[in-house]
């Protein structure tokens, strides 16, 4: 240690800085035939340095009779000539080879210290929890491989892994001991040289042979002198950016050192080990929080404890931060600070950089540390990060990005996917999980929806993802099958987000589809509290975009209506009818198509309240209306047409009933063609007629001319399908043809709930049926 503390003794000597104070001095001590070998440049540190090995390669009696003359020297003062004075005599007292290892060094084969050379940061961990399996995975792959990476997002932990690795196996597996190397901190060679010099004992010449060493050859000549030692070393490298730009100071491949990075990037050497490090576990996160704040404090609230984890994302940084802002605030209960924290987001003062960082190990706190990635990004990278950060906290499926860039765009799928991997993947800001769907995590999605509102552009990308998610809820169909659910599943939670966090961002023309959507979503499958709710909602919302007097209003109020007369809730459908009407009557006229449909809902539930006469008005006037719009061979005249027929036939009156079906049935062959549903759909209402006429050999013909149209059209398992087979099951029963309605009814209920699920009106009513020919079955054998 002699060397060390006669350099460290030196550079803090004054009037030292300038070249021409170092010459006189040089000059007073009487070594000024020495100018010509010494690098006057640089800091006092490197000055001092050369002239320690220039003077030792001359002789331990140089190095000595250099000391004595500066202890009278002006340069030396009262304090440092009595430290000189001490070193003195413990550098004369050295044997040769004690001289050689302290100051030439020289290697003998044994170490000269009794503990490796290190210079590990201390953990500011107040507890290491959680990372167990990750410290033993990290030591397994170290002792296999040369060169590991751990790698994961700004505040994982990675820093504080690799310390607590570093401390825990230093002494025992790296006797050459630990270099810890911070790029991003400062100079990585100035760092190598310090580590070399101040704890290897190892000081770094300025020359050798007469020739001046460059930057480089004083690295090599580090890494080789301690790679005579033969003794296992671990090099860091904390928080590696870019590797090409410190590839040139890392030592070569020998099997004494072991090379460590921590980075925020996936792919910083594709050909080293990568190990990603994650969020801590619900468990872990919720025992770092008690570390922080006390079991008793937990326990009291645990739900709000688990609760606040999961609203940091379960974020090592993040809880610590929180962790010790909570330690005092005392009196704040974890439920209103929660609540805080969900209402100022990244600005909670728990979430900025604390006064003092005192026992922390993170340098940063969270903005700074996503701040340093965000300004690794370009522009299109950023703006591609931001549209996700507008994406719910599920799953997103990379169609959906897809579809919130036209074909005008200048990025096609492949640049996006480029962006993605390259720069949001690569950086760790956005996570892969499985079958092309990706998920930020919260505080990522936070931050980036801040730089989203502090841009240019930011309203621009709001009305592209609102324009591609409102595309996705216009194709979801009123009638939708279980293949369907699964198909919308993964972009329900993103149309929630539109419709909840975003609607301001949706265009006029768009606007409807994601309420729409998502009630047409929730009713198909029976879920009516949450349909309910969202054409509750699109009512409001227009109402408060638009004001009451809006044909978007009316349309709300329709929907709704709808919706309750469905649910067989006609006391709450009635009246919403007639506001739809009003306001469709007064923004349009009488004679409007808009008009029509109202009055042919509200005919509807007429029909279903049994009040045929106001009923059969209504219909007329709304099929008068489209016939005079549309003129009279139109789909939607046919519609009409198959509703009147519906209404004559609960009067039993079957004569009209089939007069209308045969026209609807004839303008939909003659508008559609043969093959369509529609035409299905009216031949099954056609048998349906004959049924109750009790015409059963024409009901089953036309029962199974729809069956097999929708066969062909709609496929083999198809709920329209399943109707078909319904339908003939029923025919069949009422012919007392058991076996056969039997059969049929089993294939349909099995469609049904295949595609319906087993609480469906179709799947219970089927099931029903049934029954009802097993007691027919019971009844006709008794």
């Amino acid at each position: 240690m002699l060397k060390p503390q006669l350099l460290k003794l030196l550079s803090k000597l004054p009037n030292t800085q300038e070249v021409k104070q170092r010459k006189a001095l040089l000059m007073f001590v009487g070594f000024e035939q020495l100018a010509s070998k010494i690098d006057w440049q640089g800091n006092n540190f490197t000055f001092f340095a050369g002239l320690i090995e220039i003077l030792t390669s001359e002789g331990q009696a140089s190095l000595l009779e250099f000391i004595d003359q500066l202890i009278e020297s002006p340069w030396s003062g009262l304090e440092s000539g009595e430290r000189l004075k001490s070193l003195r005599s413990e550098i004369a007292e050295l044997g040769v080879a004690q001289w050689r290892r302290a100051f030439l060094g020289e290697v003998d084969g044994s170490h000269s210290r009794q503990h490796p050379q290190q210079n590990i940061p201390r953990s500011g961990a107040v507890k290491f929890v959680g990372r167990d399996q990750e410290l033993e995975t990290l030591h397994n792959h170290l002792q296999h491989n040369q060169a590991v990476i751990i790698s994961g997002m700004a505040g994982v932990g990675k820093t504080e892994l690799v310390i607590q690795y570093a401390h825990k196996y230093w002494e025992e597996y790296y006797p050459g001991g630990v270099c810890w190397l911070t790029p991003r901190a400062s100079n990585i060679d100035t760092q190598i040289l310090d580590f070399v010099n101040l704890e290897q004992e190892l000081f770094v010449p300025n020359s050798l042979g007469g020739k001046l060493l460059n930057t480089e050859q004083k690295i090599r000549w580090c890494w080789k002198n301690i790679e005579r030692k033969k003794l296992p070393t671990l090099v860091v490298i904390d928080d590696a950016t870019d590797y090409e730009k410190i590839e040139p100071y890392l030592p070569f491949f020998h099997s004494c050192f072991k090379l460590l990075f921590t980075t925020r990037k996936q792919w910083l050497v594709q050909s080293f080990v990568r190990q990603p490090l994650k969020v801590l576990p619900e468990s872990a996160a919720r025992e770092l929080l008690d570390t922080f704040l006390g079991t008793e404090r937990i326990e009291k609230e645990l739900l709000q404890a688990t609760e606040l984890c999961s609203l940091l994302g379960y974020l090592p940084l993040g809880l610590e931060l929180v962790g010790r802002y909570l330690q005092k605030k005392v009196d704040l209960s974890l439920e209103d600070f929660k609540e805080k924290l969900e209402r100022e987001g990244l600005e909670q003062k728990s979430l900025r950089k604390p006064k003092s960082k005192v026992g922390m190990t993170a340098k940063y706190d969270i903005k700074e540390a996503f701040s340093l990635s965000w300004k690794e990004l370009d522009i299109l990278a950023q703006q591609i990060g931001c549209l996700l950060s507008l994406f719910a906290l599920a799953p997103i499926p990379w169609n959906l990005v897809e579809l919130c860039f036209t074909d005008q765009d200048s990025k096609g799928s492949k640049d996006l996917e480029e962006i993605r991997d390259e720069s949001l993947l690569n950086l760790n800001l956005l996570v892969y999980n499985e079958k092309r769907t990706y998920q930020m995590h919260p505080l990522v999605q936070e931050f980036f929806r801040e730089q989203l509102q502090q841009s240019d552009w930011g309203k621009l990308i709001q009305e592209k993802f609102c324009q591609g998610m409102a595309n996705i809820a216009q194709k979801i169909p009123q009638f939708i099958t279980q293949d369907l659910i699964l198909e919308f599943k993964t972009a329900i939670p993103h149309i929630v987000e539109v419709a909840a966090t975003y609607k301001d961002c949706l265009s006029d023309e768009d606007f409807s589809f994601p309420f729409v959507g998502l009630a047409r979503f929730y009713a198909g499958q029976g879920i009516y509290e949450q349909a309910e709710f969202w054409y509750q909602q699109y009512l409001s919302v227009s109402q408060g975009r638009f004001g009451d007097k809006h044909l978007e209003v009316a349309s709300s109020l329709n929907n709704l209506a709808n919706f309750y007369r469905n649910m067989g809730r006609y006391s709450k459908a009635r009246p919403l009818f007639k506001k739809a009407l009003d306001l469709c009557t007064s923004l349009l006229g009488e004679k409007h198509l808009h008009v029509a449909t109202v009055l042919n809902n509200l005919a509807l539930l007429y029909c279903e309240q049994g009040r045929y006469g106001e009923a059969e008005a209504l219909f007329q006037k709304a099929l008068k209306i489209k016939g005079q719009c549309l003129g009279r061979n139109h789909p939607e005249v046919a519609s009409i047409l198959n509703n009147l027929a519906y209404l004559y036939s609960s009067l039993d009156n079957y004569i009209q009933a089939e007069i209308k079906l045969k026209l609807a049935l004839e303008i939909r062959e003659q508008c559609l063609g043969r093959n369509h549903p529609e035409v299905a759909t009216t031949l099954n209402n056609l048998a349906h007629i004959y049924e109750n006429q009790e015409r059963y050999r024409e009901a089953e013909r036309k029962c199974q001319e729809a069956l097999k149209l929708r066969k062909s059209l709609l496929g083999e398992e198809h709920p329209d399908v399943a109707q078909s087979f319904h339908n003939l099951g029923v025919i069949n029963a009422k012919q007392q043809q058991y076996n056969k309605a039997k059969f049929l009814l089993k294939k349909a209920l099995k469609i049904f709930e295949k595609c319906l699920g087993t609480r469906h009106r179709y799947t219970v009513s089927t099931r029903r049926s049934l029954e009802n020919i097993y007691d027919d079955m019971e009844w006709f054998l008794n």
